[in-house]
């Protein structure tokens, strides 16, 4: 961004006003206003650019820099003679000509600086009119303003958002007072991570929570952190500056979580803009990261357990990869040829429910990602075997929590000659106690087992006048069919 020329008008004031304020055979030096050598008594100020950009100074109180303010005792002090002064008290001076042009700016070029002399004078306010004070040997503060960007037209502009620093000096012993801005202007970082499947076969990601993907984490240091806000954070922290606004909490009716397919050939991806939701205390606020080294783990698999309302990726394959916020735009991992698609030697089995009667029946779902119709029997016991949001924390940490955005219980219609399944491959989630004496699941591979496996099913459906938007089996019945996990590959009840 650059600015024009000021306006023919805005030229003619400047020249005006620089007449006023050096006659009645003032000197520049007197009037507090120098652009020559400087005198023993005088204090240059100056503002470097030393970064890659150009940066931008108000200029709008001539012949008093808009860049610079000067403070003693911490109260502001009035330098420079311009139009923001009163009439003098001595009337042998002039009162300030107040034909001042229109606020604009002054762009300085990277490498450049503006400078300006003083002389120590201060003109002092009192009773409505002005007097002229030498200052010597001060303890004074000099604050320097500036910006990257500017807003306004060409006959108005000011800094936008701009950016002031103090520097602290002696006024009468130092001699130079220079600020040098070092560092550029901050940029907000955006980054793409996308997830390229190229094989031959689709392959599955995690779809949900809402409101950003299950596929992918940003690591620190090896643990993940909050990078859009979603249900599993706290309330917003209290704005301190507005401590009696409400603050913002997530409605938590969230999509459960669901697998995905990602075809051959095709890709994925999610744009994240720098901001890390940070809980602290309890509550979260927005940290807009700049500049840092971090990793991002992105999981795909070729099976699936639930279904298309609920469920997850079954054996996900992750690939972590470091990059640089604020340096890299895009991180791209491909799921590559030579990733062998898993065949699982451990045993599977299909349970089917199959409806052979002239009417039509109704099964459970929506309370977790294994089917509500569905009770696996060990010993006479039922596991869990499925991971869904009735199971603890795994005792295994490099696992995460199951993520509780469960839908509501609803119901599913099979047809006569229609019938529902589910592939379980022998694994159970076993909740065991943990060192700290609280619980947690592990997984355990059964191998070969005799087993039961009771399949539920309904004639009707109903609702409950306490929870009018869940809906559940009415009518209900059972059948239990015993298997061997292992050399059976199918359990099948059949409803006549």
């Amino acid at each position: 961004m650059r600015t024009g020329p000021l306006p023919f008008i805005a030229i003619l004031l400047i020249l005006v006003s620089f007449t006023f304020a050096c006659s009645d055979e003032v000197s520049p030096n007197e009037n507090g206003f120098n652009i020559g050598e400087p005198t023993e008594t005088d204090v240059i100020f100056g503002l470097e650019n030393a970064t890659d950009h150009t940066l931008y100074v108000a200029q709008y109180t001539l012949p008093a820099p808009g860049w610079l303010s000067l403070f003693l005792d911490g109260d502001q002090i009035h330098p420079f003679h311009d139009c923001g002064l009163p009439c003098p008290c001595d009337e042998s001076e002039m009162c300030a000509v107040c034909g001042m042009p229109a606020p604009s700016v002054q762009a300085i070029e990277p490498g450049d600086d503006v400078r300006r002399i003083w002389n120590g004078v201060h003109f002092q306010t009192t009773d409505g009119c002005y007097e002229r004070v030498q200052l010597s040997d001060e303890a004074m503060t000099a604050e320097f303003c500036w910006s990257f960007e500017y807003e306004g037209d060409e006959y108005y502009k000011s800094l936008k958002d701009p950016t002031c620093e103090t520097v602290s000096f002696q006024q009468g012993v130092d001699k130079e007072v220079v600020l040098t801005v070092e560092e550029g202007p901050e940029i907000v970082p955006e980054i793409d991570f996308v997830l390229h499947n190229q094989l031959d076969e689709p392959v599955y990601i995690q779809a949900a929570v809402e409101p950003g993907p299950g596929w992918m984490n940003v690591l620190r240091d090896g643990e993940p952190i909050y990078t859009r806000w979603d249900c599993m954070l706290p309330c917003e922290c209290p704005d301190p500056n507005n401590p009696d606004e409400p603050v913002a909490c997530m409605d938590c009716g969230m999509m459960p979580p669901f697998p995905q397919e990602l075809p051959a050939g095709e890709k994925t991806s999610y744009s994240w803009d720098g901001v890390e939701f940070e809980v602290t205390d309890g509550c979260f606020q927005r940290v807009q990261l700049t500049r840092e080294v971090l990793e991002v783990e992105m999981c795909w698999g070729f099976e699936t357990t639930g279904d298309e309302h609920y469920g997850y990726v079954d054996d996900p394959t992750c690939e972590t990869v470091e990059f640089e916020l604020g340096v890299d735009d895009e991180v791209v991992v491909a799921i590559e040829s030579d990733i062998v698609p898993p065949h699982p030697e451990e045993p599977s089995i299909n349970f089917v429910l199959e409806n052979a009667s002239p009417d039509t029946i109704y099964v459970q779902h929506g309370t977790g990602s294994a089917p509500s119709w569905l009770n696996v029997l060990l010993d006479g016991n039922s596991i869990a075997v499925q991971w869904d949001c009735g199971l603890p924390c795994p005792c295994d940490d490099t696992e995460p929590c199951a993520v509780c955005g469960m839908p509501l219980p609803w119901t599913e219609a099979v047809d006569p000659g229609e019938e529902t399944s589910f592939l379980w491959y022998g694994v159970q989630f076993a909740i065991v106690e943990d060192s700290a004496g609280g619980v947690c699941y592990e997984e355990r591979l059964l191998g070969q087992k005799s087993m039961t496996a009771e399949f539920c099913y309904g004639l009707d459906t109903m609702t409950a006048d306490y929870d009018p938007n869940s809906e559940y089996v009415d009518d209900r019945h059972c059948q239990e069919v015993d298997f061997e996990l292992g050399p059976d590959d199918e359990a099948r009840a059949v409803v006549n």
